[in-house]
């Protein structure tokens, strides 16, 4: 691991502190002499000061002992041992991972099942790729690694790390079960749902806002449920009916203009305060003129009035899951299959 190729969000001497611990950790003589500085500083490619930086950190932690004259130890058994595992974690947009709730209740969930079953936890370079990535997971000494991001992004990495050797398991946060080894939001359920939930409570005229700019197959999965559920129904989506998100403002307000027949609206949610100042400005009351549902992935639901009915992603079963899959995986040596998990409604006071 050079450290020109450090793009992630960590400072290289933070991410080495990670991989020196793991290494400490998985020691097969908990107590015995650790790597040399200089032994470490060729390992992982990086200046003697970085690693005896990083080695500083582990010895405040309590990780690592100094004992003068002989060099550096692992901490003993009380310190060391009972590590069942580790695991890396691959977040593409590392930028995001400290704002945006989606990333952070993902890591709550795998956090909380490795700490659940005594295993690590160690964030991954995300700049690094191909081979130089399959080299830092094993300098690491990880079991794998669990990668967040949507499938069609990371799809070709993947690959080239499983058929490394690499156990990797995706969170994937807009694709169905397209890769190897994946966990993914069912978005066909997406769509059904949407539907099923608007017409118990008595809509039959719906319109639909995709996604713009969107995945395509994504946006045809989502798509496909909804049309799905249109038809067991017995009802029809008038194309006229579908807006799409990159003009979706004027063709809402034209319809209203044109008192098109929908009484509720399905739309994204970094679009859900756009299509309510629209209908206000149209003079239209939500919900008891039309009602929206829209999606819970977006930071401003926990701060809007009023507070829309939306779909949820099962965001911290996500992450639970994908542990769970990378730790069989790791304890059979069997690759788990893939598996898409169901949406759920929140209710606001929207529909």
């Amino acid at each position: 691991m050079a450290e020109r190729e450090n793009k992630g969000f960590l400072p290289v001497y933070l991410r080495l502190r990670q991989q020196m611990a793991s290494l400490a950790a998985r020691a097969d003589r908990p107590g015995g002499k650790f790597m040399s500085v200089r032994a470490l500083a060729r390992t992982y490619q990086v200046g003697v000061p970085t690693i005896m930086k990083a080695m500083r950190q582990l010895k405040a932690e309590g990780i690592l002992i100094s004992r003068p004259g002989l060099g550096t130890f692992i901490a003993g058994p009380a310190r060391a041992g009972g590590v069942a595992g580790c695991a890396g974690l691959i977040v593409s947009s590392s930028s995001m991972i400290h704002f945006d709730r989606v990333y952070m209740t993902i890591l709550a969930g795998i956090y909380e099942e490795l700490s659940a079953a005594g295993y690590l936890a160690q964030f991954i370079n995300t700049g690094a790729q191909g081979a130089a990535l399959a080299r830092e997971i094993r300098q690491a000494h990880l079991d794998g690694v669990i990668w967040i991001n949507p499938a069609e992004f990371c799809a070709s990495s993947l690959q080239a790390l499983r058929q490394d050797g690499v156990k990797a398991v995706s969170v994937d946060l807009r694709e169905k079960d397209n890769t190897a080894c994946s966990v993914s939001a069912d978005l066909f359920d997406e769509g059904r749902r949407a539907v099923e939930y608007l017409v118990r409570h008595g809509h039959r005229r719906i319109a639909l806002v995709e996604k713009s700019p969107a995945p395509a197959h994504g946006a045809e999965w989502e798509k496909s449920g909804f049309m799905s559920a249109l038809r067991a129904h017995r009802l029809r989506l008038e194309e006229g009916l579908i807006f799409r998100g990159d003009d979706f403002s004027a063709r809402l307000e034209t319809a209203l203009d044109l008192k098109a027949p929908f009484t509720a609206v399905c739309v994204p949610g970094p679009l859900y305060q756009s299509a309510l100042a629209t209908l206000r400005r149209k003079k239209r009351r939500v919900p008891a003129d039309i009602a929206l549902l829209t999606e819970d992935d977006h930071f401003t639901m926990d701060c809007t009035a009023p507070v829309p009915t939306r779909l949820a992603r099962p965001l911290r079963q996500l992450g639970v899951t994908a542990t769970r899959k990378l730790m069989e995986w790791t304890r059979t040596g069997k690759q788990p299959p893939s598996q898409a998990l169901p949406w759920e409604i929140i209710e606001g006071e929207t529909v």
